[in-house]
């Protein structure tokens, strides 16, 4: 008899663009998985969040199908697509040992509930931790070069009193002259409020 089981992907943003995961094909190689290892699919479950905070959506949802006992297995790519936080690790592992219910990672299978593997996901979420501080760290440098360099540092829209030239790379951040006084007041109200 097979086990029902539930696929979760995660990307974050920044992840995403920095090292080319995607949703679809974390989901694809975990279907796959779950074909060669007697696991029935039941929900496929994709999100777009860090993978820091515990409080996500899908995560969530996922958090109460545990709870329920309405699958038997879980299965992510990898243990960082679970979650990138040590804390949040042993706690979502925990919450899945006491219900009964497997935990199984693409690039390694099913977590067994022995010293030995324990020890490796530990291990292996410390790491998730440290990339996840690491990522953040190089993505705040490329942002501040970017911006050292008068270059438009975000992807999002530019702030009042200012626009965005250019595309790409070649984006900027030019004052917006029919909104310059405006931006001037504001400067001026601002370094008020800040003595």
């Amino acid at each position: 008899m097979t086990k029902r089981a539930v696929i979760y992907a995660r990307v974050s943003t920044d992840e995403q663009a920095e090292h080319g995961y995607s949703r679809e094909s974390q989901v694809e190689a975990c279907r796959t998985y779950a074909a060669g290892n007697g696991l029935t699919v039941v929900a496929e479950l994709r999100e777009d969040y860090s993978g820091a905070k515990l409080d996500r959506p899908e995560l969530d949802r996922l958090r109460e199908m545990i709870r329920r006992r309405e699958i038997e297995a879980v299965i992510v790519f990898s243990p960082d697509r679970l979650t990138r936080n040590l804390a949040h690790s042993l706690i979502l592992r925990e919450e899945l040992q006491r219900a009964g219910i497997e935990l199984h990672y693409c690039n390694r299978g099913k977590s067994e509930n022995t010293p030995e593997s324990r020890m490796t996901e530990n291990i292996e979420a410390v790491f998730g931790d440290y990339w996840r501080e690491k990522i953040i760290e190089s993505s705040r440098r490329g942002r501040l070069s970017k911006a050292a360099n008068g270059k438009w540092p975000c992807d999002g829209h530019a702030a009042y009193g200012y626009r965005k030239e250019g595309k790409g790379r070649d984006a900027r951040l030019v004052v917006h002259e029919a909104e310059e006084g405006h931006c001037a007041l504001h400067s001026e109200t601002a370094s008020i409020c800040l003595r």
